[in-house]
């Protein structure tokens, strides 16, 4: 009967430290990191229209007739003094209704300079472009559109 007893009592002490519970504690840990990024702007004051006149047009010696120094408006730059801003104009193709063809080349004056690629801070780009006509100048509307490409450093 004693060992009955101890057996018994063994078998309770047994179970009850299994039903024990047990507790831990955890701890997370996580790491932040942030780019500063400074903002940048850009407003187009484009011109949709302009005028390729007599006054303005000259004659190769291959009879092509060209127009320099057209006025294509303005785009406004704004960012911080480290920012650099790097921009490239594709050329562009202007039809008219009959077939007719004007080449435009864009080009941009940035404080006086003519064909600077780049732009440090707030700057103002002053558009203008040289237009090739055929040998033969025809009136009329031309449509077409030229593409301009910013990348900031």
């Amino acid at each position: 009967m004693k060992f009955l007893m101890r057996f018994f009592s063994l078998t309770v002490l047994l179970c009850g430290l299994g039903a024990a519970k047990a507790g831990s504690q955890t701890i997370a840990m996580g790491h932040i990191s942030a780019e500063v990024v400074e903002s940048v702007s850009a407003s187009s004051f484009a011109s949709t229209d302009f005028v390729i006149g007599n006054q303005v047009l000259s004659s190769a010696e291959n009879g092509i007739f060209s127009a320099d120094n057209i006025q294509m408006g303005t785009i406004r730059i704004n960012s911080g003094q480290d920012v650099a801003c790097n921009f490239n104009f594709k050329p562009a193709l202007l039809f008219d209704g009959n077939g007719n063809e004007i080449k435009l080349q864009p080009y941009s004056e940035v404080n006086g300079n003519t064909g600077n690629q780049r732009v440090d801070g707030a700057q103002t780009l002053v558009l203008k472009g040289t237009a090739q006509l055929g040998s033969y100048p025809v009136n009329g509307l031309y449509k077409g559109s030229y593409t301009l490409v910013f990348a900031y450093n």
